[in-house]
């Protein structure tokens, strides 16, 4: 059995107790980032992890009094009696509860033969050191799987079938070397005297936990999310307050704010895939078991409520009850609106943010007001401002190659050059006799550009394609985080698998194996016709746009209300491993990717907004467009290639 992650607890909590009908949720959050001098163990920011699930509970409404913390310097003894103190202990018949753990992972031969790669996964606790040591240290202190399953099963049993169990972990396994890349959460240095003896055991391991659920009717269902993939790497991540998180643990909680009362786990799986692959693309999560329940439930839904007024802090300044989680960033409008006001109307001023935190925003207001109560109040985001459009680059060595490279590089605003907090590293290679080899790496280690030429002429064309794999590079990231409510189209993109029948059919599966066969379906809901595109962004974050094409333009990608677009030719599933990613970008008239050179009066502003987007030069001009939610319907599709 495998655990892997985090944060998709919060919500699974939530749903746990409106479905089942119970009155209680317990969480158990645990999380070691401080380890002993000696014990090899680099330092994390659990403790942030579990003061930020911590305060999204309370914001769901889990009573604090049902929400235990334990992450100071926790034992594996003290780790294993909460798991029986504060939950198994406290819960009753047709209860939720969450356990939720934050720090490193490691990998150790397995213990009874049931792991296909021969490897017991195992969280770290304060006592276990890094290193196997014969006859000194071997792992004895390591937290095993199969530990946590014995514990949890009796956990499920006296929940019984209408309870609930949320497992989450964020931590990760061996299998992939850091690359230098940020701070990680683990090792690929496995617990055993003989490293080689395991060097092709990087097997995949996917459990099914619904047959487990199946198998085991008279106990409570389970479900296990885990912040990266067998054999993966989990990292960290540096939000704009400057706090470092989990990757997962963040893209958790920012995830659950941007979804609604009617969406699946499935939708919390998309969401937080598609912010972690905006950050790297060799960490992707996944989730087993009942992800299909709807994430919220009773709790979420009574309340989660308007975004409110906080706090009057001049004026003309407030703070709000939103901030980063929320999607709100430095420059974003907002309109204050009357509580009366029930379909958002007319506002009664507007706003930008000007400074941003986890959860709260303050802002700017566009003149001065006498507040009331506060309560009378409520809180409309307008428009989004997106980040700069920035990509940091390293080089590798220094030459004249390089000097003249990075000079014609500087010229564009969007590219930095920082040796340190680096993106993309640009790499030369002299050993080739007569000839220079030039490559483009991401800080994960994969190769987007690769060239040859001789002599030490650095060829305008190659610097050309160097900077269109940078530019490409940078506008993928931000494809992957532009979203946008659809409150107007109802579109709905869906993928139909070649089955071994020959026949494609509608699939709900995240996870694809390189040869599959896929076809793409995107509905209309609603009830006006629309106009679609469709970009799909790979791992590598080479993007191609799919929808319209040299045989669809942009006219024809038309859908009527109630009727459907089906790919007349399936597209096979290729090389890049990782999170791949399809855009779906919905409009009122056409909009043709293709070609958005110029600033025609016709094009509209959801087209002027892509074109800021695409075009490489127009972050020179001092745009920084704003995606406003009524000028159209941009949405996403994650699946990972394996």
């Amino acid at each position: 059995m495998k655990f892997r992650l985090v944060y998709q607890l919060i919500v699974f909590l939530a749903v746990g107790s409106a479905a089942t009908g119970q009155n209680s949720t317990y969480a158990l959050l645990t999380g070691v980032g401080e380890f002993p001098t000696q014990s090899g163990w680099n330092p994390l920011s659990s403790s942030n992890d579990v003061a930020l699930i911590q305060k999204s509970l309370k914001e769901y409404g889990i009573p604090a009094n049902n929400i235990t913390v334990r992450n100071d310097k926790l034992t594996k003894n003290a780790l294993l009696n909460s798991i029986e103190d504060d939950l198994i202990k406290k819960v009753k018949p047709g209860d939720f509860a969450f356990f939720h753990f934050s720090g490193h992972g490691q990998q150790i031969p397995d213990q009874n033969g049931d792991e296909i790669d021969g490897l017991d996964e195992a969280i770290v606790p304060y006592d276990s050191p890094k290193k196997f040591e014969k006859g000194r240290y071997e792992g004895e202190n390591l937290i095993l799987d199969d530990e946590l399953n014995q514990l949890f099963s009796r956990l499920r049993k006296k929940l019984g079938p209408t309870g609930r169990l949320l497992i989450s972990l964020d931590a990760c396994h061996s299998g992939s070397a850091t690359r230098g890349i940020v701070n990680a959460r683990g090792t690929d240095l496995i617990m055993a005297e003989d490293q080689s003896a395991f060097i092709n055991s990087n097997q995949e391991e996917y459990t099914n936990l619904d047959l487990i659920n199946q198998d085991n009717s008279n106990l409570a269902p389970q479900t296990n999310f885990y912040s990266s993939s067998p054999h993966q790497l989990s990292y960290e991540f540096t939000a704009k307050n400057n706090k470092t998180y989990g990757l997962y643990s963040y893209a958790f909680c920012k995830s659950l704010q941007e979804l609604s009362a009617e969406d699946s786990y499935i939708k919390l799986w998309e969401r937080l895939s598609l912010f972690i692959s905006s950050q790297n693309n060799i960490q992707t999560p996944y989730a087993e078991g009942r992800i299909n329940e709807k994430v919220f439930g009773k709790i979420s839904s009574e309340t989660k409520s308007a975004i409110r007024i906080k706090k009057v802090i001049k004026p003309d300044f407030i703070t709000i009850s939103a901030g980063a989680l929320q999607g709100i960033t430095e420059g974003s409008i907002i309109g204050i609106y009357s509580i009366s006001d029930q379909n958002f109307t007319k506002p009664l001023l507007t706003g930008i943010a000007d400074g941003v935190d986890a959860f709260t925003s303050d802002i700017q207001l566009e003149r001065k007001w006498k507040f009331n109560k506060l309560l009378n109040y409520k809180v409309k985001i307008h428009e989004i401002q997106l980040d700069e459009f920035i990509v940091k680059l390293k080089f590798n060595d220094f030459s004249p190659i390089v000097d003249e490279l990075s000079k014609q590089l500087s010229s564009h605003k969007f590219i930095q050059f920082d040796n340190n907090n680096y993106e993309l590293a640009v790499s030369t290679n002299y050993s080739i006799q007569d000839s220079i080899q030039l490559e483009l790496i991401t800080k994960e280690g994969i190769i987007i550009y690769k060239v040859t030429f001789h002599n030490n002429n650095l060829p305008e064309e190659i610097t050309n394609e160097l900077f269109q794999k940078v530019f490409k590079y940078s506008r993928a990231r931000n494809l992957k985080l532009l979203e946008s409510k659809d409150n107007f189209f109802q579109a709905k993109l869906e993928l139909l698998l070649l089955d071994s029948s020959g026949q494609y059919v509608i699939t709900h599966k995240t996870i694809f194996n390189k040869g599959d066969y896929i076809k793409i379906k995107i509905s209309n809901n609603g009830k006006e016709e629309f106009y679609f595109s469709l970009i799909d962004i790979p791992s590598n974050s080479m993007f191609t746009t799919v929808y319209p094409n040299h045989e669809i333009n942009a006219i024809d990608c038309l859908i009527p209300p109630g009727k459907a677009f089906i790919s007349l030719d399936g597209f096979e599933i290729i090389d890049p491993k990782g999170t791949e990613v399809l855009k779906l970008i919905c409009s009122k008239t056409p909009i043709d990717l293709a070609s958005t050179r110029g600033q025609s009066p016709n094009r509209s502003p959801f087209q002027m907004f892509l074109n800021s987007v695409l075009e490489p030069d127009l972050e020179t001009r001092g745009l920084k467009p704003n995606l406003s939610t009524e000028q159209g319907y941009i949405g996403s599709y994650s699946f990972i290639v394996h």
